[in-house]
């Protein structure tokens, strides 16, 4: 049994099972009372593969492990788990359409998603609105959680890694000088080039050149790079989504570009791994396979055995998110959407995948930035950053 699996794991390790499914060994009754998880996945398109399966693979995974350990107990009662996974596509509007059906219904206890910062800020403001729990495993634009009681995050910000990009830049490869090609049309990549300029700037370094792109102009990126490669810089920062990273890197290559390229947290090395990026390339991440935390081993484990593949980041946090909404319904004895709210904010050394989390000061966890090196097919981590 999975759920095995991960006992013998962590009482090795001397961390405490999850306290909403240690009191009990078995799995509820059929007519226990039953606790609905909403997961916002994008379960259609192009982003299935890199987030949408994933998110659904954390997010079951969890379900089953705390249903095979005896649900989770609250106030005495031992409650089943169930997620309702919701499909978002691709599109803000539809990411707001189905969050809108899941917050109005009575039986969600809270949601979990949407992973993209450009859809998790206005769930956000219809989760503040009508009260009910929210925690985005992966969106990490500083105004998700920003001025909010109800909403929460298992990733960093993008003042985190965009701090740590800076910092490697500077201290790690010695760039003095760095460009910028970033989507002005998104928030995410928006802002991860103002805080990273801002960084880099006061490390000492100087950005000598910036080109912004719109969503209708994704295309074809060779003049702006062209532009980019005759300022001469050291580190060339890509703040954006996949595809658009896919292309640009090739792009940048073409237009003689070889400095090293610097990513957040949107780099596959499967899809980027044949790549040309004569430089290297570096990126930050929230987590990584080879962490050697109990919590960690214990669901890479896990997950390996169900699925037969080894997860991802976004399968890592979307695990924690949902592990963390049991402990905090256990801890609070109800199943109120109040109650879970206030429950998650006391939050103290929650041992979970991507880290050890604390929410009594804030929505966001204070966690490490982990830099990495893509390196023949795979993301090796060569320095944690403190937040």
């Amino acid at each position: 049994m999975i759920h095995q699996l991960l006992r013998a794991v962590l009482r090795r390790a001397g961390i405490p099972l999850l306290a909403a499914v240690a009191a009990a060994c078995s799995t509820p009754p059929a007519d226990a009372p039953v606790v609905r998880i909403g997961v916002l996945a994008s379960l259609t398109g192009p982003r299935v593969v890199m987030s949408g399966a994933s998110t659904r693979d954390g997010a079951m995974l969890a379900a089953r492990e705390i249903n095979e350990a005896g649900g989770i107990d609250v106030g005495g009662v031992r409650h089943r788990m169930e997620v309702v996974l919701t499909d978002i596509g691709e599109g803000t509007d539809m990411a707001t359409s189905a969050a809108q059906s899941l917050l109005t219904r009575p039986d969600i206890q809270a949601i979990v998603g949407p992973q993209y910062s450009r859809n998790a800020l206005p769930v956000a403001v219809l989760a503040e609105r009508v009260g009910v729990p929210m925690i985005t495993p992966m969106a990490s634009h500083p105004d998700v959680t920003a001025g909010r009681r109800w909403v929460y995050r298992i990733a960093f910000t993008d003042d985190v890694q965009a701090t740590a990009l800076a910092r490697w830049a500077r201290e790690g490869l010695h760039a003095r000088r760095a460009a910028v090609l970033y989507e002005e049309s998104a928030s995410y990549s928006r802002g991860l080039t103002e805080r990273f300029a801002a960084a880099f700037t006061q490390g000492g370094g100087q950005v000598v050149a910036r080109e912004g792109y719109t969503r209708d102009r994704a295309s074809d990126f060779s003049a702006a790079l062209g532009r980019l490669a005759a300022a001469k810089p050291d580190v060339l920062l890509l703040p954006n989504e996949l595809p658009d990273d896919t292309l640009q890197i090739r792009q940048a290559a073409a237009a003689g570009l070889r400095a090293p390229l610097l990513l957040a947290d949107f780099v596959d090395p499967n899809v980027m791994s044949g790549l040309p990026m004569p430089g290297g390339l570096f990126t930050t991440h929230h987590w990584y396979l080879e962490g050697s935390a109990p919590a960690n081993r214990a669901f890479v484990a896990a997950f390996s055995k169900v699925y037969g593949h080894a997860p991802n980041a976004t399968s890592a946090a979307t695990y924690d998110a949902v592990r963390l909404i049991a402990d905090a319904m256990h801890r609070a004895g109800r199943t109120t959407p109040a109650a879970l709210r206030d429950a998650i904010a006391a939050t103290r050394e929650f041992h979970g995948a991507t880290g050890t989390m604390d929410f009594t000061a804030r929505q966001d966890p204070a966690k490490r930035a982990v830099v990495m090196r893509l390196d023949g097919g795979r993301l090796v981590a060569v320095r944690e950053m403190a937040p």
